[in-house]
């Protein structure tokens, strides 16, 4: 018997700059990112356990901020600074099931100029899972932390 069945996923970024001496927050936003082909692959092709994702998926920050495409393979710039931060797995059958990876690139980590962030798979083999582009750049100074 086969019963139809269709899962959706979908992703956001949500990003916070605060400056850490006032503690003001500079900026923030919650963009929408675009699932590539890399995390097609991942799912359809090489799934490992949804636990894997705990220790092998970084998130990167870099300098370009050219619109993203599906076939992106990582990051397009100079990569700035790249963490494994915390990984949150919803419970099983909880619904809607999420997984939430949070990284914190604190004062004088990744300064500079972002336009991209990019959340990759890093185990063998590498797949490359969303990338978002921020137009404006967020503007990270030494003074700065980027969540």
């Amino acid at each position: 018997m086969i019963i139809p069945a269709s899962i959706r996923f979908k992703g956001t970024y949500d990003i916070v700059l605060r400056d850490t001496i006032t503690g003001k927050i500079k900026d923030k936003r919650k963009i929408d990112n675009m699932l590539l082909n890399g995390f097609k692959r991942l799912l359809l092709d090489d799934m490992f356990g949804l636990e894997d994702f705990r220790s092998w998926s970084y998130i990167y920050i870099g300098t370009d901020n050219t619109p993203p495409s599906r076939s992106d393979t990582g990051i397009k710039g100079t990569s700035l600074a790249s963490g494994i931060g915390t990984t949150q797995i919803s419970s099983l059958g909880e619904y809607p099931f999420t997984l939430t990876k949070t990284v914190k690139f604190g004062a004088g980590v990744g300064t500079g100029s972002i336009g991209e962030i990019v959340l990759r798979y890093n185990r063998s083999p590498y797949y490359v899972l969303s990338r978002i582009a921020l137009d404006p750049k967020i503007e990270k100074t030494d003074t700065d932390e980027l969540i």
